[in-house]
């Protein structure tokens, strides 16, 4: 692993190259998967696109301008379109829990030192999760773990505000809850969309977070809906609910072990 910078953020702590010149068609490429992923589960822009982009040289604050404006347009969209299906009891128990520690992560994004542990941790505690839920491994144990509720939306405010990497960890508790597609994603995608909006505000006091804003993103925000309404059209319908459960997990194992061998 890389030698520890006080300088670095959490996420930065990742063994990563020098900085790179990405080309706009390779980033429109990588846009569009994370946006396919996110029109399914209700996440994956944050999540996938945060290591994706950084492992290209990208900024952490550059790749937090970038993708949360996109991420935000996607979650309102598949709000307005699950309207009907949001549990909002569920909804409401979540952001009681999970805002305040969202706030004090981001804010604490810079000034926390010696976490080059956590995504570790997080890619670890990942693999277990799929392995042992999703590919029924030990299911009693994951679920009995979930029934933790409040402790559980504390913890995923707080790890997302550091990292990024909250979205799977909303999304795996919604599908465990609601196995539901339509359900489990409309709630997921109002939970999430909270989730960044509070984490927008919270770094529109970071210079640069802000400098890093400009209206060329707009392009991205545009082809994000553009991929959104294409695969919600040809690849959501087409899941069943057991294909949707399997594949999230099948996903959520890939990317916890390239969590891992980036960590190593």
């Amino acid at each position: 692993m890389a030698e520890y910078d006080s300088r670095n953020t959490p996420m930065e702590l990742f063994n990563l190259p020098s900085v790179l010149t990405m080309s706009p068609i390779l980033l429109a490429l990588v846009i569009g998967f994370v946006v396919v992923v996110q029109s399914l589960f209700g996440v994956g822009v944050l999540f996938f696109g945060t290591p994706i982009l950084m492992v290209f040289g990208i900024p952490f604050f550059q790749i937090l301008a970038l993708l949360l404006p996109i991420s935000f347009v996607i979650n309102a969209v598949q709000t307005v379109m699950g309207w009907r299906q949001i549990q909002w009891g569920m909804v409401k128990r979540f952001l009681l829990c999970a805002l305040p520690p969202v706030v004090l992560g981001t804010f604490l994004l810079e000034g926390l030192h010696g976490l080059f542990w956590l995504p570790m941790v997080i890619a670890l505690s990942l693999v277990l999760l799929s392995v042992g839920y999703y590919f029924n491994a030990f299911p009693s144990t994951i679920a009995q773990w979930m029934n933790h509720e409040k402790t559980y939306f504390v913890s995923l405010g707080l790890i997302h505000g550091l990292t990024n990497l909250g979205g799977p960890l909303l999304s795996s508790f919604m599908i465990a809850r609601f196995p539901d597609k339509y359900i489990s994603r409309a709630t997921t995608a109002v939970c999430y969309g909270f989730l960044v909006f509070v984490q927008f505000l919270s770094l529109s006091t970071n210079t640069t977070f802000m400098a890093a804003i400009n209206f060329q993103q707009l392009g991205f925000v545009l082809l994000a809906l553009l991929v959104f309404f294409t695969a919600n059209r040809w690849l959501f319908i087409r899941f069943s609910d057991r294909a949707f459960k399997q594949v999230f997990g099948g996903l959520l194992l890939l990317i916890a072990m390239v969590l891992v061998l980036r960590n190593m």
